[in-house]
């Protein structure tokens, strides 16, 4: 499923926010409840093997490209579903697979 296009960033930072929410419920074991979008990651628990993993999974669900440094930059729920949602509204990046590195030096 390609959102790219389809996502505002308001109405698209909404989505992914409850999609995240919902993904670290299952990882760490906690309720949606338990977690509140304005405290940082890692105060809920996230290492950071698993949120690779969980950019991984994001990557996939929104058909984009993501720096795995945006947990760490943006550490809370609000201000990552945020910065994630303008980046599904912005222009495509190209996906490893299509000719671009993953990884640039």
């Amino acid at each position: 499923m390609s959102s790219q296009s389809s996502l505002k960033p308001i109405a698209g930072a909404a989505l992914i926010q409850e999609w995240l929410k919902a993904k670290l419920s299952e990882r760490l074991k906690i309720s949606t409840e338990e977690i509140d979008p304005e405290e940082t990651f890692s105060s809920h628990g996230l290492s950071s093997a698993q949120a690779l993993i969980l950019l991984a999974q994001l990557e996939e669900w929104l058909d984009l490209h993501l720096s795995p440094t945006l947990f760490w930059n943006h550490p809370t729920l609000v201000s990552f579903s945020h910065r994630i949602a303008e980046e599904a509204a912005g222009p495509a990046h190209p996906k490893p697979d299509q000719g671009e590195p993953r990884w640039k030096r």
